[in-house]
């Protein structure tokens, strides 16, 4: 009887009839890290944004990050982006990081048609740009495609967002 009863609740998980449990978004603030990844290597700089949700902010537009306000952005390991201000809409991108024969590391995000011209930015200058970092396309944000709710401004937090799409 005890078989027939695992064998059914796994059967019912696997049609979907019960929701299975889901992995908690974990988050690290990054600002202090900032400094030792602008002198890393190529590779150890790439492998820092690669795979992660980032969260960005900024007061000011700048010509490398021409958005204002915070942001969520996937850095895809294919070098693309999808930017997620808290709108209906995910922005697409593409991005690279490096040293690329500078004397400082730069980390590049371009959103076609919004920044063709100046698309870097110096990774130590930007400690106060990049916040706060999650392992994974946490939210499954898909550059031009459409967000997963609305948010306000100050709404740009892992915690608040996970929880309000029941992750």
């Amino acid at each position: 009887m005890r078989k027939l009863a695992v064998l059914v609740v796994a059967l019912a998980l696997a049609m979907g009839a019960v929701p299975a449990a889901q992995a908690a978004i974990v988050s690290e603030k990054v600002g202090g890290a900032i400094g030792k990844v602008a002198k890393a290597t190529d590779a150890e700089i790439q492998a820092f944004f690669s795979g992660y949700t980032f969260i960005l902010k900024s007061r000011y537009v700048m010509p490398s990050f021409p958005f204002n306000g915070g942001s969520f952005v996937y850095f895809a390991p294919n070098g693309t982006l999808a930017l997620w201000r808290g709108g209906a809409k995910v922005y697409a991108g593409k991005w690279e990081a490096g040293w690329f024969g500078s004397k400082e590391s730069l980390l590049c995000m371009t959103f076609p048609g919004i920044n063709d011209g100046e698309p870097c930015v110096v990774i130590v200058s930007a400690r106060t740009l990049i916040q706060e970092r999650a392992k994974g396309n946490v939210f499954g944000l898909k550059g031009g495609g459409k967000a997963p709710m609305l948010l306000q401004a100050h709404q740009i937090d892992f915690k608040f967002v996970a929880k309000q799409l029941g992750l």
